[in-house]
C-alpha cells in the first residue's frame, strides 16, 4: 500500500516539473513562432543568449542531392537542413543548427525541427545554393 502511495507521489511530481520544463506558447522566446520551446523558459533563456541579431543572410550553402532527398549546410553558421518528399507531395524538413530567419534578419540558435511541410525552406533559395547545376 506504501508503494502505491509513493508511486502516485512520483507521478504528481513528474507532471509538476514536466509542466515547468516543456515548452508552452507565450514563453518570450527570441522571434517565437507557433512551434513549442523543448526546456520552456529555460531554453528561451538560452536561446536568447546565442541569437545572432542584425545579421547577414546566407551567402553560400553547400548543397548534397541524393535523388529526391537533398542536404543543405549552411558553414559560415553551422547549420544542416535536409528534406525529401511525402507520397502526399509535400516535403519532410529536418533542421538543425543556427536557422536564418529572413524576417528577423536573425541566425537563431539552437533550432532543430522535425515537421511536414508544403515546400522547400523559402531562407534557402536555390540561386544561393553552390553545387546546383
Amino acid at each position: 500500500m506504501n508503494r502505491a502511495r509513493d508511486w502516485k507521489k512520483a507521478s504528481a511530481g513528474l507532471l509538476i516539473a514536466l509542466g515547468f520544463c516543456l515548452g508552452w506558447a507565450g514563453q518570450d522566446c527570441p522571434h517565437e513562432g507557433p512551434d513549442h520551446r523543448l526546456l520552456g523558459r529555460a531554453g528561451c533563456w538560452i536561446q536568447r543568449m546565442l541569437t545572432i541579431e542584425s545579421a547577414r543572410p546566407p551567402s553560400k550553402i553547400w548543397l548534397l542531392d541524393f535523388g529526391k532527398t537533398s542536404m543543405r549546410i549552411d558553414p559560415r553558421h553551422p547549420h544542416l537542413l535536409i528534406e525529401w518528399p511525402t507520397a502526399s507531395g509535400k516535403l519532410w524538413r529536418f533542421r538543425a543548427g543556427y536557422r536564418w530567419d529572413a524576417n528577423a534578419k536573425a541566425y537563431i540558435f539552437p533550432a532543430i525541427a522535425f515537421k511536414k511541410v508544403d515546400g522547400p525552406m523559402k531562407e534557402y533559395p536555390i540561386e544561393r545554393v553552390v553545387g546546383r547545376p
